[in-house]
Parts: C-alpha cells; structure tokens; sequence
C-alpha cells in the first residue's frame, strides 16, 4: 500500500511542482549557469509528456529584466530528460528577447548575463550533468547604454545549438538574425564548431558575414578611446576564426578579415563643436591576425582600401588596464582632404595638396584621441606616432612645393612637424608649425626662428597672403623677385585661424611688381602731385610714364604682426621711376584698408629757388580705406597741399613786385 502511494506521488510529483513556485527552482536546477531569481509565469510538468515553461524572465543584480521568453519546450519527455544524459537534452526557445546593457566601465555587459555566456554553451563542455542543446526562433536582442538608451537591435534572431557529447565530438551554433536601427537595415550569419572535452584541449572555427551592421553599440565602450566623439556608420564583411590549445591552457588563435564595405563616421558629441569630423566612405579592408596566450592579438597584415584612406600596417594591440595599447608599423597614403578637414576652413580654402602619403609609420601607447574638453594626466602614458611625410605637390596660397618630405612627430599631445626636404617656389622652407592638441581650443604654434628663405615672388602670391603684408602687390599683374621670412612667435587656433597672433619679419631681398589695382591708384596719384608742383596737364589718356610702368621693391626688412583680424606692417618702401613712397598700417582679413600712403615732395618737383621750395623735405601723407577691389585714397592732403601752393605762388610774386 505504502509503495503504491509512493508510486502515485512520484507520477503526480512534476505536475504539483508545475503549479506552485518551486517550477522556478527546477530551472535553477536544470541551468545553474543562469543568474539566481528566474521566474516562470507557468510550467507543465509530466514524465509523459515535454516540458513546458511559460513566461520564464530573469533580471539583473538590479532588479531589471535582462531576459524574458515567451515559451520553453523540450524535444525529450521528462522521463527521457532524467534517465538519459541531460547533455543531449534539445530545447525549443520561442521569441526570447534578451536586453544586454553595454558598460563604459568594467564588464562590457552585465556581470550575471556575462557568466551565463561564459558558462553556456563552452564553458561547460566537460561538465556531466548540465547543458542542454538549443533551437531558438524569434528571438530579439536589444543593445542599450547604462541609461537603458537603444543602441542597436537584432531581430528574427534564430538559433540553432548543438553541445558536443560528453565522451567526445564536435558541438555546432548556428545563428542568423536582422539587425537595425533606424536609419540601416542589416543582417548577420555567424557559423561555429568546436570540439574538445575542456579547456586545455579545446580548438574550433567561426564564421561569420555581416552586412551593413551598425557599430554605433561600441560607443560606450570607445568612450576612453574617443573621449568627446561618437562612433557612426555600419560594417558588411566576412570573418573567419579558428583557435587550438595553447600554451598555459589559453587560446591560440587566426583571425582572417575581409570587409567589403566600411562606413564609419567620428562625430563630436554636443557640447565640443570644436572636434573634428571624420569619416570613412566607400572603404574594403583585410586583415589576418593571431591570437596569442599572453592576450596580444598580433597583426600579421592589415589593408584599408578608402576614399580618404589607404594603410598597410603590421604590428600588436594589447589591453592592459582596461585600456588598448598598439605598437604598429606601416605605410599609409590619405586623401589630403582629411589632414585639411582638421586644421579647419583657412587651410581648406588656401592649401591644396597632391600625392601625400606616409611612410615609416610607427604608433605606440594607448590608443586614445583626447577631446578638446578631456583633462590630460602629465603622469599618464600617451600614444607616440611618428611618421616620414611625402608629396607630390602642395600649393600653400601660390607658394608651390613639389616632391618634398617630412617627418611628424605625435607625443603627449603635440603634433611636431620637421621639414627634412620641403622646397618652397625656388627657395627651401627651413622651420614648420606645431599643433598643441592639449590647448583650449587646439592650436597651432610658430616658434622663433627662420621660416623660409629665398623664396621667388609670383602673382598667385600676391593675389593671397602677400596682399595683405604688402598692399600694393596686391593682384599684381606680374612680379619677380625673392624674399624671406622669419618668426618671431606666433599662434593660431584652428579652430579660428584670423584671430590668432604672430609677430615676425618679411626680408624682401628685391622685387619688381606690374601693378594691380591698388598700385595703379597710387603711382596715379604720384604723377597727380609731380603735375600739381610742376604745373602741367597729366598726359592724355591717362598714360604713365615709361618708368612707371613697374613698382621696385630694393632690399629691405619689414616688421610684420597679426592681432585682433588684422595683419600690420611698420613701413614697406616702393620706387615708382624715381620716386620712393612707403605704406605703413594694416588689412584685415575681411581685405578692408587702413593704411597710411607716404609720398615724400622731391626737390627736383619744387625747383631749387622756385616760390615751392619752401616745401622741400615734407611728406605727403594720404590715408586708404575701402578694400583691394575698391580702394580709397584720401585726397583732402592733396586739396590742401593745392592750397598751399596757390597762396605761395601768390605770396612769392607779391614779394617780387613790392621788391621792384
């Protein structure tokens, strides 16, 4: 009697536990890997039939739902499930949704799902007792920030597990999904296999095709690495992965890499507006690296194929502390666009640059780009990038420099670039700025020194940075000559290239200039003062006089300063014929005038014993204003001058005829 009720109570056992809330204990119990506090809506329970779970969620150490599924079925009766070995035990997953938080700091996931991942399916391949295979449809996996923000979002998951038997054989995953976003729409397909009983034997392949996956889930964990900025963009590639024992029980692994197509974007967050924006356009790459026991990934090779960007890179990235570290080597070739995109808007407008390729490039130290805003360690290893830079041609606002070369140095926040071969329109360009990345807002720096010398004159020069320390060369028609220049310090943001400061010296060595519009004026007003003292008609038609046609430049040093928008000069001489003027004042960089036009009243104008010579050793000064395409010369010292003249005149022949 006892054993027959003990009988019934055995056969009723699953069906009781399936109605009260010890159905959450068999699931602690059938999965130990998963975290502690799964709850089930419902169960069905019989020796005779499948077992069902229903409404089955666990949560984090949080108390925040991490995954719910709708329904749990096995293949296998219960009875099967406990009389046969638990690792051949298949279960149906319908429409999980698991919700995985990608962490700044620690963990890139939560602690409780990490384990179940590490756990499940490979962390318990040797274990009896434990592990199910599994078939999952439906499913969807969200990717959120700790502030529970959607990064990314796989749905239509689909996966198929097969655990390896306990005595040996080879497990297999299958997994296929949809992911998006709002603005893409991708799709993945990973393959795997692997066999060993444990650890210390294990080796297995994966393979893996992505299509237009986006990356921007990475971004929480990046955020030391682009600290300021955000990742956009998608990926489609294919991926292959195999590993084999290794030495001290770790993994020894290849990595194989092709991408067929790569767009990223590195955009600043609100808040530093002053940050670069980056992009990869149109872009392949490959890559084959080896996974080795100490963690280094060696890279064996690595290809980038972009539409700003080409590189062939060998090397290592580590991580220590939580932080990725490389020591690469290579070749790179950019699109001179990208380097002018981040010096900003001035060297976009008057740089133009052809054939600029890296060479010997070498990175080492933490990878990290500093924001604008970040608070640099003085303590803290930087990275250390060095690099030979060539070209083809850069055009400089007219200067020209063909087949040149430099090295860059990028340390502790500080771009430093020294000229190896950099000719410059005839003449060689003897010091190069620097770029302090750590400044507020960055910013690039001329040290005291020669800059370049012996550099030839042409009309593009004239018609861009030379108008505006020497205005009346200003849209020259045509010009030669040398000249050099030195600094005497400077600065500029980049972000804000007119307002920045520098202080140096123009050495013209000689010059002779076809005079733009500007210089046309002056020489106009030249003969407009001989005629008035000499008291004769200008010649018809406006014409100049012979020796007029050209301005002369003889050798001399200018003082030369930009503050506040503007570019100052002290004095700068010109002959025109016979006649020496100067200019001394300022242009801004909007090309508005405020210059000071000298034109000293030679003797043989006023005559040696002439009513004029009383005139003799003044300067005529005659302010300009308005700009390079409408310039205006004050004549008002010239009325006046007129004046004075006139009453001269008179005084003079009134003296004579009282004298007579």
């Amino acid at each position: 009697m006892l054993l027959g009720l003990l009988s019934v109570g055995l056969w009723l056992l699953p069906a009781l536990l399936s109605t009260t809330p010890l159905r959450n204990f068999l699931i602690d119990v059938a999965a130990p890997e998963l975290p502690k506090g799964v709850s089930v809506g419902s169960a069905r329970l019989s020796w005779t039939e499948p077992v069902q779970f229903n409404d089955v969620s666990v949560e984090d150490s949080t108390g925040r739902e991490v995954l719910h599924v709708d329904r749990i079925e096995s293949e296998e009766t219960l009875w099967q499930l406990a009389t046969e070995r638990l690792s051949r035990g298949l279960f149906h997953v319908l429409r999980p949704r698991l919700t995985l938080t990608i962490r700044e700091r620690s963990k890139a996931i939560d602690p409780a799902v990490l384990k179940a991942l590490k756990n499940h399916p490979a962390g318990s391949a040797g274990r009896k007792g434990s592990g199910f295979s599994l078939d999952l449809s439906n499913g969807e996996v969200a990717l959120v920030n700790e502030a529970g923000e959607l990064l990314t979002e796989i749905t239509d998951v689909t996966v198929s597990f097969q655990r390896p038997p306990a005595d040996g054989g080879v497990g297999t995953l299958e997994l296929t999904g949809r992911v998006r976003r709002p603005e893409t729409n991708g799709t993945l397909k990973i393959e795997a296999e692997w066999s060993g009983k444990n650890a210390a034997d294990r080796k297995g392949e994966v393979h893996a095709e992505l299509v237009r996956v986006p990356v921007d889930a990475l971004n929480p964990r990046l955020r030391k690495q682009l600290p300021g900025r955000r990742l956009s963009g998608d990926l489609t590639c294919n991926l292959d992965l195999d590993w084999a024992p290794g030495e001290e029980s770790r993994v020894l692994g290849n990595l194989d890499l092709e991408a067929a197509l790569i767009e990223l974007h590195i955009i600043p967050e609100e808040g530093d507006e002053g940050a670069s924006h980056w992009s990869l356009t149109d872009s392949s790459a490959s890559t084959r690296v080896a996974l080795h026991p100490d963690g280094d990934i060696r890279v064996k090779e690595l290809t980038l194929d972009s539409q700003p960007l080409q590189a062939d890179v060998v090397g290592t990235i580590s991580r220590a502390d939580g932080a990725l570290s490389v020591d690469l080597q290579g070749e790179l070739a950019s699109d001179p666009d990208l380097l002018l995109e981040f010096l900003g808007e001035p060297a976009q407008r008057y740089v133009a640059i052809d054939g600029l390729s890296a060479r010997s490039l070498r990175m080492q130290g933490p990878l990290s780009l500093a924001s604008r805003s970040a608070k640099r360690d003085a303590t803290a290893e930087s990275l250390h990038v060095h690099a030979d830079i060539g070209w083809s041609l850069i055009n400089v606002a007219g200067m020209q420099s063909p087949q040149g070369y430099l090295t860059a140095h990028w340390h502790n926040g500080e771009i430093v670039f020294v000229p190896m071969s950099v000719p410059l329109n005839g003449g060689s360009v003897r010091a190069l700025p620097r770029i302090d990345l750590n400044a507020d807002p960055r910013t690039l720096v001329l040290d005291p020194g020669p800059l370049a010398e012996n550099v030839q004159f042409n009309p593009e020069i004239c018609r861009g940075w030379m108008k505006y320390v020497s205005p009346l060369m200003a849209d020259a028609s045509s010009v030669s000559g040398q000249f050099s220049l030195a600094s005497q310090g400077a600065s500029f943001p980049l972000a804000d290239m007119p307002n920045g400061r520098f202080q140096g010296v123009l050495s013209v060595n000689t010059a002779q200039v076809g005079p733009g519009p500007l210089a046309k004026q002056t020489i106009g007003v030249i003969e407009q003062v001989e005629n008035l003292l000499k008291g004769r008609l200008p010649l018809p038609g406006g014409r100049r006089k012979e020796n007029r046609q050209w301005l002369l430049l003889d050798r001399q040093d200018v003082q030369v300063h930009v503050v506040d928008g503007r570019v100052h000069h002290d004095r700068i001489e010109y002959r025109s014929g016979q006649t020496v003027v100067a200019t001394s004042g300022s242009v801004g960089f909007d090309e508005s005038l405020d210059l000071i036009l000298e034109i000293p009243l030679q003797e043989k104008w006023l005559g040696r014993n002439g009513p004029l010579a009383s005139l003799k050793g003044e300067v005529l000064r005659l302010p300009v204003h308005g700009t390079f395409q409408q310039p205006r010369v004050d004549l008002k010292p010239l009325t006046e001058l007129n004046h004075r003249i006139a009453t001269g005149t008179a005084e003079g022949l009134l003296q004579r005829l009282l004298g007579q």
